[in-house]
C-alpha cells in the first residue's frame, strides 16, 4: 500500500520503496497562488496540515481512506497554486457530496473567487470547470477525457486511461490525468517616455527599527541613491546613521547628507519626514517590512505629489511569504509608484503571481574604493576558484563547494580554491575535519578570512577564474556583479537569479542546490577547457557592462522616476465633479478647462445646465460630445437642487462640486486621489482660495496666504473618536465653509442640499459630519473661488440680499451647538468658534441692506438691524465684540440714510440720533439719549458714544 510522506519542503508518493514527487515548496518560481506559501499563519503549508487532521478524525482507523482523500487535497492544491486566477472545481458522485464544501474551503483559502461545487453524477457537464474530482466507489462511469482535469477515487477493479497517474492506497485508487501547466503569460507594459517631472531631492531610509550598518553604505541601500547625487546631482539623504557609530564607508557615499537620529524607532523617521517630507522629490525604500509601510503613509500625507520607489529586495521564497492581498500590504503596494525586482525572471514571477506591474533594477556594481573597472586580462589570471562571503553560514552551504572541489582536486593540480569572509564558529570544526579526510588539500584550500580593504578584495576577483556560490538561497548577491565585473565565470547553484545571471550558460554553470555532485561536474567542465572558459569569463565582462554596470542601472532608474505616471493615476477611485451652470458663457468653459487640465485623469464631470438662455446649453452638449467623461444633464433648477441631481448621477465612488465660474487647481483632485487611495479617507478637505478678479478672472486680492497660515500643516484622522476631536479645529480652519470638498459617495448619498436657503453647503456639511469616519487635508490651495469685480450675478451669496438671512444664521448657530452636545463635543472652546462664526456672518448681513438686491424700506432696514443686533447682544458681549459691531451698525445706518431719500415715521430717534453723530460738529446729546433708549433700539445701541460724551 502507497503512503504520503513529507520530506526537505516536499510531499511524495512513497510505494514500494519508491518516490514521486507530489509538489515541492521550494520549487517557488512555479507558485503562483496568491496566499504565502510558508508564513506559518495563513499558508499552503497550514491549508494541508489542517486537511491532514480533518481526514484523520473522518476516518479515524481506516488509513487506505485518510491517505486518499489527503492525495486529492495534495492534488486540487497543485493545480491551484498554478494560476494566481480563481479556478472552479466540480465534485461528481453521491458519496463525496460531503467533500464538496471542504474542497470550496480550501480553493477559496487560496483565492477567494475559487469554489467548489456538487454536479450529482459525473456526466453533467460544467461550464468553465478547471478541475472535475469523482469518485466511483458507488459505482457512476469513468469520466470522459476532456478540457477539465480529471482526478478520480476508486477500487482497485476499474480501469481508466493507460496515460494517468495511478495511486494505490489499500483497496482505493486515486487517478489523475493532471498534467503540470505552463507558465501564465505576462507581457511587460510600455512605458510612457514624456518626462513629468524632473527629480532633485532623494531620501533613503532605514527600513529596520535600528541604524544603518556600515556594509549597506555600499549595498543598494546607499549607493543607488549615493549615485544619484553623484551622476545627476540629486541632493540626496541617508537618513538613520548612529550618531556613535562606526562608517569607513562613510568616504564612499560622500556628497549626500548623512542624518543621524535619536533612535530609529518609526516615530524618530516620521518626525523627520514630517518635518522635511515636502521638500523631497523621492522617497526611497527597500523591502516589505512593517517601518516602510508607515514610512510611506507618513511621506504621502506631508507630500502627496512625491515619488514612491519600493526596491522589493527579495527572492521568490520570500515573495512567497508576503500576504499581498491582505489589505496592509495591498494598500502599500498600490502607495508605491515605482516598484522594482532584480531580475527578468522575479519580474515575471512577481507580475503574475501579484498582477501587479513591476520593473526591472538589477543589483549592480560600482568600484567603490577601487578606480576605474577596465577589461580584466585573463592571461594573467590563476587557476583558482573564488568565493567570498560569511563563510560557513547555514544559507551559503559552502560545504557543497568544499566537497565539490575535493571531488576534482585530484584532476587539476595545479588549482586552488580560495574563500574569503569570516569563517562561523560553528564552521571550523567542519573545516578541521575536512583537512583531515583531505590531508593533500591543506595548501589549495584557502581561508583568508575577511578582507575589509575594497582594492584588495576586488584583487582576489581579478586573479581568480572562477567564482563559485553554493547557496540554498539568496536574494541578488552583491558579490555576483563584481564577480562579473573582474571577468570571472561562474559557478551557481539554481538560486532564483542564477540562470539569467549565467546568461543561461553563456557566462558560466547552473547546478541543483545541495549537488555537490553536480557542482563538481560543473567545476569540472569549466577547469577542463581553457578557451572555453577563457570565452565564458568574457562573457561575463560583456554582461557587466551591459547589465550590471551601477552607472548604467541608476541612469536608467532616473528616468524611469521622471516619467512613471503616478500610481494614483492608474489605480486611483472614480472622482465625480458635479458642476451646476446656467447663463455663463463668459467663464463656465474656463471651470471645464481646468477639470479637462487635471494631472489626475479618473474622473468624470457631470454638467448639471439650466435651461440657460445664453450658450451655456450648447457649450456644455459639446463638451460632452468630445470627451466621454463629460456628461450632461439640462433641468432648469436652482443651484442646490441642480447638485442633487447630479450626486444622483455620479458613477464614482467620490464626488465633489465645482462652481461653474471658479477652478480647480491641475493637481486638486491627483492630490486627493493619492490622500484617498493610501488613507481610504472619507471626505477630502479643498484649502479654498478666495480671490477678487475682473471680468477676465485676473487676481485683483487673494487669501491663499492667510488660509495655509490658518492651517499649514497636512493630517489624517481617522476613526469616529479622533475625527469628532477634531471637528472644532476643521471648522474653526474654515474648512466647512462650501461644499467645496471631495466625499465619499456612499456617506453623503442619502443627505440632500436644501433647496430653498443660499447657504444649503454650510448646513449640508453639518449633515456629513457624523457620518465621516476619516478626513484629510493637504496645506495648499487647490480651489480658486471667484468673485467678480463689476460683474454681477455670478454667485448666489455674493452682493445678494436674502429675507432669511438672520433666522438661516441663527439655525445653523443652533444646529452647530446641538451637533458638537449630541457627540460630546461642546466645550467652551467650541462655543466660542459657534459665536465668533455667527458675529462673521452678522457682519455680512449688515453689509447686505446695502446691495441693491435689498428692495426694504430705508425705515425696514433699521428696524431689522437695530432688533437683529439685540437678537445677538449676549453672543456679542461674551466674545467682546459687542462695541465693534455696535461701530458698524451705526456706519451702515447713515450709509443707508445718506443713500436714501426716504422718510422715516417710528424710526425718527434712531435716524436723529445717527445723524448726530456722524454730521454735527457740536453732537446733540439729547439726541443721541433718544436714540440709544428708543424702543426700537433694544440692544442701546450708541450708548458707547453716549457714554464717552457725558
Amino acid at each position: 500500500m502507497g503512503r504520503v510522506t513529507y520530506s526537505d519542503f516536499k510531499y511524495w508518493y512513497e510505494n514500494n520503496g519508491k518516490l514521486q514527487e507530489i509538489f515541492s515548496y521550494e520549487d517557488n518560481l512555479k507558485n503562483y497562488s496568491r496566499i504565502p506559501l510558508h508564513s506559518a499563519d495563513k499558508s499552503i503549508d497550514a491549508i494541508v496540515k489542517r486537511s491532514f487532521e480533518f481526514f484523520s478524525k473522518s476516518f479515524s482507523g481506516n488509513q487506505g481512506l485518510i491517505e486518499a482523500f489527503f492525495m486529492i487535497i495534495l492534488l486540487v492544491i497543485k493545480k491551484a497554486m498554478e494560476t494566481p486566477d480563481a479556478i472552479r472545481v466540480v465534485c461528481a458522485g453521491s458519496d463525496i457530496k460531503w467533500l464538496t464544501s471542504f474542497i470550496d474551503g480550501v480553493v477559496k483559502e487560496l483565492h477567494p473567487d475559487s469554489e467548489c461545487i456538487f454536479a450529482g453524477t459525473n456526466d453533467v457537464q460544467i461550464s468553465g470547470c478547471d478541475l472535475k474530482v469523482v469518485s466511483l466507489l458507488s459505482g457512476g462511469n469513468i469520466p470522459e477525457k476532456d478540457y477539465c482535469t480529471f482526478i478520480v477515487v476508486k477500487g482497485h477493479e476499474e480501469v481508466l486511461y493507460e496515460d494517468c497517474d495511478t495511486y494505490n492506497f489499500d483497496t482505493i485508487d486515486v487517478v489523475t490525468d493532471y498534467k503540470p501547466g505552463m507558465a501564465p503569460e505576462y507581457i511587460i507594459p510600455e512605458r510612457s517616455k514624456e518626462v513629468k517631472r524632473t527629480i532633485h531631492t532623494v531620501v533613503a531610509m532605514t527600513p529596520h527599527n535600528r541604524a544603518f550598518n556600515n556594509s549597506e553604505l555600499v549595498k543598494a541601500i546607499g549607493l543607488v541613491p549615493y549615485l544619484l547625487y553623484k551622476e545627476k546631482g540629486c541632493k540626496v539623504y541617508l537618513v538613520g546613521l548612529d550618531k556613535n557609530g562606526n562608517y569607513p564607508s562613510k568616504e564612499f557615499v560622500s556628497g549626500t547628507e548623512m542624518v543621524e537620529l535619536d533612535s530609529y524607532d518609526l516615530k524618530s523617521k516620521g518626525k523627520w519626514l514630517e518635518e522635511n517630507g515636502n521638500s523631497i522629490d523621492c522617497l526611497m525604500l527597500y523591502g516589505t517590512y512593517e517601518d516602510n509601510i508607515s514610512v510611506s503613509k507618513i511621506y504621502r500625507k506631508v507630500n502627496p505629489h512625491g515619488i514612491i520607489y519600493l526596491a522589493l529586495d527579495a527572492n521568490s521564497y520570500w515573495i512567497n511569504n508576503i500576504p499581498r492581498f491582505e489589505k496592509k500590504y495591498e494598500e502599500f503596494y498600490e502607495n508605491c509608484d515605482v516598484i522594482s525586482t532584480t531580475t527578468d525572471t522575479l519580474q515575471k514571477f512577481i507580475a503574475v503571481k501579484w498582477k501587479m506591474d513591476i520593473d526591472v533594477v538589477r543589483c549592480g556594481y560600482y568600484p567603490v574604493g577601487v578606480g576605474l573597472v577596465t577589461e580584466p586580462d585573463f592571461d594573467s589570471k590563476k587557476n583558482e576558484i573564488l568565493t567570498v562571503g560569511r563563510i560557513g553560514s547555514k544559507q551559503k552551504r559552502n560545504d557543497v563547494l568544499l566537497e565539490a572541489f575535493a571531488k576534482i582536486a585530484g584532476e587539476f593540480p595545479d588549482w586552488t580554491l580560495k574563500l574569503v569572509g569570516p569563517v562561523a564558529k560553528e564552521f571550523k570544526g567542519y573545516v578541521d575535519e575536512y583537512y583531515v579526510n583531505n590531508p593533500d588539500l591543506k595548501e589549495r584550500v584557502v581561508f583568508t578570512g575577511e578582507i575589509t580593504d575594497k582594492r584588495a578584495l576586488h584583487e582576489e576577483f581579478l586573479e581568480s577564474k572562477i567564482f563559485a556560490l553554493t547557496s540554498d538561497s539568496e536574494g541578488f548577491p552583491n558579490v555576483l556583479p563584481e564577480a562579473m565585473s573582474a571577468g570571472c565565470a561562474l559557478a551557481l547553484t539554481d538560486i532564483d537569479i542564477a540562470k539569467e545571471t549565467v546568461g543561461y550558460g553563456q557566462n558560466g554553470e547552473v547546478v541543483p542546490t545541495g549537488d555537490a555532485n553536480a557542482m563538481a561536474e560543473a567545476l569540472r567542465s569549466l577547469c577542463l577547457d581553457q578557451e572555453k572558459l577563457k570565452g565564458k569569463c568574457k562573457n561575463s565582462f560583456k554582461d557587466y557592462r551591459d547589465k550590471y554596470d551601477y552607472k548604467k542601472i541608476v541612469d536608467e532608474l532616473y528616468t524611469v522616476l521622471n516619467t512613471v505616471d503616478r500610481k494614483a493615476y492608474a489605480c486611483g477611485p472614480l472622482i465625480s465633479v458635479v458642476m451646476p451652470v446656467k447663463d455663463n458663457e463668459r467663464f463656465f468653459p474656463k471651470a471645464v478647462e481646468s477639470v479637462l487640465k487635471q494631472e489626475y485623469s479618473n474622473w468624470e464631470l457631470i454638467i448639471v445646465e439650466g435651461i440657460s438662455s445664453d450658450k451655456t446649453g450648447i457649450l456644455a452638449d459639446n463638451y460632452a460630445k468630445a470627451d466621454d467623461r463629460i456628461s450632461v444633464i439640462h433641468a432648469d433648477e436652482w443651484i442646490y437642487e441642480s447638485l442633487n441631481i447630479g450626486v444622483s448621477m455620479a458613477k464614482g465612488d467620490y464626488v465633489t462640486f465645482l462652481n461653474s465660474d471658479d477652478l480647480l487647481m491641475p493637481d486638486a483632485l491627483l492630490t486627493a486621489a493619492n490622500y484617498i487611495k493610501c488613507f481610504g479617507t472619507e471626505m477630502f478637505l479643498f484649502a479654498v482660495n478666495t480671490t477678487e478678479c475682473d471680468k477676465d478672472q485676473n487676481i485683483l486680492t487673494q487669501d491663499a496666504d492667510r488660509v495655509i497660515e490658518y492651517s499649514k500643516d497636512p493630517f489624517v484622522f481617522e476613526g469616529n473618536a479622533e475625527c469628532r476631536s477634531n471637528w472644532e479645529s476643521i471648522m474653526r480652519a474654515g474648512l466647512l465653509n462650501n461644499q467645496l470638498n471631495v466625499y465619499k459617495k456612499s456617506v453623503i448619498k442619502d443627505i440632500r442640499f436644501r433647496n430653498d436657503i443660499f447657504g444649503a453647503d454650510y448646513f449640508f456639511n453639518l449633515q456629513v459630519l457624523p457620518k465621516v469616519h476619516s478626513f484629510a487635508y493637504y496645506p495648499k490651495c487647490l480651489y480658486r473661488f471667484n468673485s467678480y469685480v463689476d460683474v454681477s450675478g455670478m454667485n448666489a451669496s455674493v452682493d445678494k440680499y436674502y429675507s432669511y438671512s438672520h433666522s438661516m444664521y441663527n439655525d445653523f448657530y443652533l444646529k452647530s451647538i446641538e451637533l458638537f452636545a449630541t457627540y460630546g463635543v461642546l466645550d467652551e472652546k467650541a462655543l466660542s468658534m459657534f459665536r465668533q462664526i455667527r458675529i462673521a456672518n452678522f457682519t455680512g448681513e449688515l453689509v447686505s441692506y446695502t446691495y441693491d438686491s435689498c428692495k426694504l424700506t430705508l425705515e425696514e432696514k433699521l428696524r431689522e438691524i437695530f432688533t437683529y443686533t439685540n437678537d445677538l447682544r449676549d453672543v456679542l458681549i461674551l466674545e467682546n465684540r459687542f462695541e465693534d459691531i455696535e461701530e458698524l451698525v451705526l456706519k451702515i445706518s447713515h450709509n443707508l440714510i445718506l443713500s436714501s431719500n426716504e422718510k422715516v415715521e417710528k424710526l425718527i430717534n434712531i435716524r436723529k440720533g445717527v445723524e448726530t453723530l456722524f454730521e454735527d460738529k457740536d453732537q446733540d446729546i439729547e439726541a443721541i439719549h433718544r436714540l440709544t433708549f428708543d424702543y426700537y433700539n433694544p440692544a442701546h445701541i450708541g450708548f458707547s458714544s453716549l457714554k464717552e460724551l457725558i
